[in-house]
């Protein structure tokens, strides 16, 4: 429980290793700027309110469910590129928003063995640097793919060849998309 004081940043990841449910993390308004990792087999941590990793700073779970309930977790990019046992769940409005101002891969899920979701949780990149970055999820099915929401307002988003998504809406005002094989299971909607 953090409640007064800083955080100061840094490269050195905080990990959190439960093997068991029942774990709530809250942000308090708070930016985390250093690197945080899910690795514990059978952990279950659910978000108590939103949560922000510094945008130049990568989330990874590589183990255990990450339960975004209503809220947003930020952070710079987002991995789960691995064969383990893992689960994104979203409840209504439950969201992981990628931020990284340099051209890199902002989401990885190309590897889905082993991956689960429920709530089809959006995935959102909410930058305005003039750059390319790529989304990479694996070919899910339609009760586990990820939406995709694009807000960024320059620069451009590249997916990979075997993206599916269940909903994609498009907002990104001055952002181009690339045109590749999109799967996609549920609404599309451009704004202009």
């Amino acid at each position: 429980t953090y409640t007064a004081g800083t955080l100061t940043a840094g490269t050195n990841a905080w990990t959190f290793a439960s093997t068991t449910s029942g774990q709530t993390i809250s942000g308090a308004g708070t930016t985390h700027d250093f690197p945080i990792t899910f690795n514990g087999v059978g952990g279950v941590w659910t978000l108590g309110s939103n949560f922000t990793v510094g945008a130049t700073r990568v989330t990874t779970l590589t183990n255990g469910t990450l339960a975004l309930s209503t809220f947003a977790w930020s952070t710079g990019q987002f991995t789960s590129n691995n064969a383990n046992t893992r689960s994104i769940t979203a409840g209504t409005g439950g969201k992981i928003t990628c931020t990284f101002a340099t051209a890199a891969t902002l989401f990885d899920t190309t590897t889905i063995t082993g991956l689960t979701t429920s709530g089809n949780p959006t995935v959102e990149y909410a930058g305005s640097a003039a750059i390319a970055r790529t989304i990479s999820v694996g070919a899910l099915s339609e009760a586990n793919a990820f939406s995709f929401l694009n807000s960024c307002t320059a620069g451009s988003i590249v997916f990979t060849a075997t993206n599916t998504f269940y909903s994609v809406t498009l907002n990104g005002v001055g952002s181009t998309v690339s045109n590749i094989a999109i799967t996609l299971y549920g609404n599309l909607s451009v704004s202009r």
